[in-house]
């Protein structure tokens, strides 16, 4: 009876506005309504205080391209060919230029609210492919997806978008201090002993320093030819700004994005507003550096924070604010692992296991609040697992579209828990991947508890919740497929500390239940091309961009 009175409602009220914040990287405890006293983040926290806090909200996926992918289309990655196997070159999409992305077939939320009279935006890291065949054709761009309007970085935000010191990320991963305070001082000290030893001569020397010499530049070349051809900026179709300047690059995409707010203040608008922070390369504006109580990672997270009460403030002064349905969340977990200079530049998941590219909570659960005013009761939560596949069925919802048969969705609409008409959990199973190995599942019951069972973990968990090699790896030798899968009550054991027995009489119905629905699930999933494999994931000169007047004069 309620769900008819909500699409009166719903009816009635018309097509709100919508504004999604994505931030990057950014952990469950680094929010000050989700715990966090000592980073200042009063405007995400305004959104709690005015709305509502999903506190078990699940990423798709651990790590960036499947997540996104999967929250802009209400489907799992695998079923967009963002599941990587085991001989694909990554879980994401490596280079700018590289012929991988989100198919045009796949229908997006923004597609199908700008066939129903929105206008559409998308603001920020896109991480979802360029192009198919040429640097012309923008095949998996967002203005191919149903965004009428782009601004922001193409690929994402990687260390090499950083300072050439601490940079060449893809070529040494894990130093642990700038190559550049490394490899002089030891040519030097080996130059030195072999001399010493008598193993060359003086006249060598000369050689061996002209040969150090050539070999660095070509190190700063191939920095370089990184920075260039993955870190740009482009507005529509054209480069911008290359490479990207990240210190100022936020203030320049909040104003993008408060402008086409301005322009479509008397029409439905979409706007996706995906943050490259806090992913490193740290790098703020002047006014954040030194803000925050806790270095580079908390400036970013503050920086951030004012983007957002920036946009808030617009939407206040168009007086649209009311009108508008507000959703902000993290596309995974905290990089743990991420140290820089013996700094450390990763978020906290507070009393969670894992994070980022793993499957335990501290890799998915995400802070997550939405706020609608007038139709989201203020300062509430909801407890019960929900998922960022649920956006695009929700925003169907709220927006009065009706449901399309051509495309299985893997999330639910929750605007009646939104709206507060149901407060009861959401019997549902939730299956978290690593690539295209199904890791774990969550399943949530009738009577509110929360299982979770784990066909397989890392094998070199360590104790700071991080894999060896930094990302965790998805098979092989790296990887434990447990014989007996591990179970655990969320709702007891929300830190995945204590598994629970074969032998309790809990685990083989719920494993049984959960066999049966992993079963069912698996023979919905329909071949498609993989996006990630090595010739796909590559670097290209035929389908690389660059900037080019009148916005660059190189």
């Amino acid at each position: 009876m309620y769900l008819l009175l909500l699409l009166i409602l719903f009816y009635v009220d018309g097509k709100p506005n919508i504004v999604i914040f994505i931030a990057d990287d950014l952990g469950i405890a680094d929010i000050g309504c989700f715990g966090n006293s000592s980073i200042k983040t009063p405007n995400i926290d305004y959104i709690a205080k005015n709305g509502m806090k999903l506190m078990h909200n699940l990423a798709a996926e651990s790590i960036c391209t499947p997540s996104r992918a999967a929250l802009l289309t209400g489907r799992y990655a695998l079923r967009l060919g963002f599941g990587a196997f085991e001989d694909d070159a990554s879980r994401v999409i490596l280079r700018s230029s590289s012929s991988s992305g989100l198919q045009p077939t796949q229908k997006t939320f923004g597609r199908v609210l700008k066939e129903n009279n929105f206008t559409t935006g998308y603001f920020g890291k896109w991480h979802l492919g360029i192009h198919c065949c040429n640097n012309s054709d923008f095949s998996h761009f967002p203005l191919n997806h149903g965004f009428d309007y782009y601004y922001g970085l193409p690929l994402t935000n990687i260390q090499d978008c950083s300072d050439i010191d601490n940079g060449a990320y893809e070529l040494v991963p894990r130093l642990p201090f700038p190559i550049s305070r490394m490899f002089l001082p030891t040519i030097c000290v080996t130059i030195f002993i072999l001399v010493k030893s008598k193993f060359i001569c003086k006249r060598y020397i000369v050689f061996l320093t002209a040969t150090y010499f050539i070999l660095w530049c070509l190190f700063i070349l191939w920095c370089m030819i990184v920075r260039y051809t993955n870190c740009f900026v482009m507005r529509n179709h054209d480069v911008v700004e290359q490479p990207v300047d990240l210190s100022q690059f936020t203030s320049k995409l909040t104003k993008e994005v408060n402008g086409f707010i301005e322009n479509c203040k008397r029409v439905p608008f979409l706007a996706v507003v995906a943050y490259h922070k806090v992913h490193s390369a740290l790098k703020t504006h002047p006014n954040f550096v030194g803000h925050s109580k806790h270095g580079k990672y908390g400036d970013n997270v503050e920086e951030l924070d004012y983007s957002v009460g920036l946009i808030l403030d617009k939407l206040k002064e168009l007086e649209v604010l009311d009108k508008t349905f507000i959703y902000f969340t993290s596309d995974h977990g905290p990089a743990l692992y991420m140290i820089v200079n013996g700094e450390y530049h990763g978020g906290w998941k507070g009393s969670y296991r894992g994070g980022k590219s793993s499957s335990f909570e501290g890799g998915i659960r995400v802070p997550t609040v939405v706020m609608w005013p007038g139709k989201i009761p203020s300062n509430t939560q909801y407890a019960h697992p929900t998922s960022l596949l649920d956006v695009y069925p929700t925003l169907m919802s709220i927006s009065n579209i009706p449901a399309s048969s051509n495309q299985l969705l893997d999330g639910m609409d929750i605007s009646h828990i939104l709206r507060g008409f149901n407060v009861d959990p959401l019997p549902r199973f939730l299956y978290h991947y690593c690539g295209a190995k199904l890791e774990a599942v969550t399943y949530t019951t009738n009577d509110g508890n929360v299982w979770k069972l784990h066909y397989q973990i890392p094998k070199s968990y360590n104790e700071s919740n991080f894999c060896d090699g930094l990302l965790c790896k998805c098979f092989g030798d790296s990887v434990l497929k447990l014989q007996s899968p591990e179970l655990y009550n969320l709702v007891k054991d929300y830190s995945e500390s204590n598994s629970i027995s074969s032998k309790d009489e809990n685990y083989s119905s719920v494993r049984s239940t959960i066999d049966k629905a992993v079963a069912s699930h698996i023979d919905s999933i329909k071949h498609v091309e993989r996006q990630l494999s090595k010739e796909k994931n590559r670097f290209s000169l035929d389908r690389q961009l660059w900037c080019n007047k009148p916005f660059c004069n190189f």
